[in-house]
């Protein structure tokens, strides 16, 4: 994996991102590289492979000691 070094595996086998990311800023851009064993090149090409990205935030919230946490439960009002 390459990119910055905020990026990381977690046990789960998720990649997160260890800093908060303020309203209106990005991340650095995270790439990997997928190694196919030349064993298995007969039975896969560039074009049988498909990759899924799943992408999910949770809001950061501050306690009153200014503790950063995540507000896994947090429901934001849309002003409807």
């Amino acid at each position: 994996m390459d990119g910055d070094n905020n990026w990381y595996q977690s046990s789960d086998g998720y990649y997160e991102y260890s800093d908060i990311i303020k309203d209106g800023n990005t991340t650095n851009e995270i790439t990997f590289t997928l190694d196919v064993p030349d064993e298995n090149s007969i039975y896969f090409s560039e074009e049988d492979i498909s990759v899924i990205i799943i992408a999910e935030i949770v809001k950061a919230e501050v306690d009153e000691d200014g503790y950063t946490y995540a507000d896994w439960y947090g429901i934001e009002d849309d002003g409807a």
